[in-house]
């Protein structure tokens, strides 16, 4: 009889754990590591538009169709998505940067526990410390754009852009 009732605690402390164990990793946001092409401009972007502190570091993806995808790199002292309120699923570090990935999959899917992220603040916004470059991969052909005002997700402003020459 002891052995039967051992062999139950045993068995409800496992699962019990296990249980625990499957919530902790449901509650991590994914860490993601970019392609080496796309690892070249975020580290520019990070050396050329590096922001001391209290600064929201964004990525957002918009894949347009197959063959062509727009991606929206952000250094600010708001969040683009300050009104929107998600919370992303996935994050990378460049250069020591934290950068929080938004591909729109956050509208629909979100993780359990958001603690790492910082919350966003619904104000008025700000350009103060600003900057924004426009990565367009098209059939692997990458072009870089320094946009003044470019919001994600939305079709891009005309006569805002500046090509990347890698000078300033």
């Amino acid at each position: 009889m002891k052995s039967t009732i051992f062999i139950c605690l045993f068995c409800l402390l496992y699962s019990g754990c296990t249980f625990i164990s499957n919530k902790k990793e449901a509650e991590k946001p994914f860490f993601v590591t970019p392609k080496q092409n796309i690892s070249t401009v975020l580290d520019s972007f990070v050396r050329v538009n590096y922001c001391k502190e209290n600064c929201f570091n964004e990525i957002y993806v918009d894949k347009q169709d197959p063959i062509y995808y727009i991606m929206l790199i952000y250094t600010g002292k708001q969040s683009l998505t300050f009104r929107d309120l998600q919370k992303p699923i996935m994050y990378t570090v460049i250069s020591g940067v934290k950068f929080d990935i938004y591909s729109g999959v956050e509208h629909f899917f979100e993780i359990d526990c958001d603690s790492i992220f910082r919350e966003k603040q619904v104000t008025t916004y700000s350009d103060k410390g600003l900057s924004t470059w426009v990565v367009i991969d098209s059939l692997g052909i990458i072009t870089v754009k320094d946009y003044f005002h470019a919001e994600p997700f939305m079709p891009l402003p005309g006569n805002t852009e500046k090509y990347f020459t890698g000078a300033n």
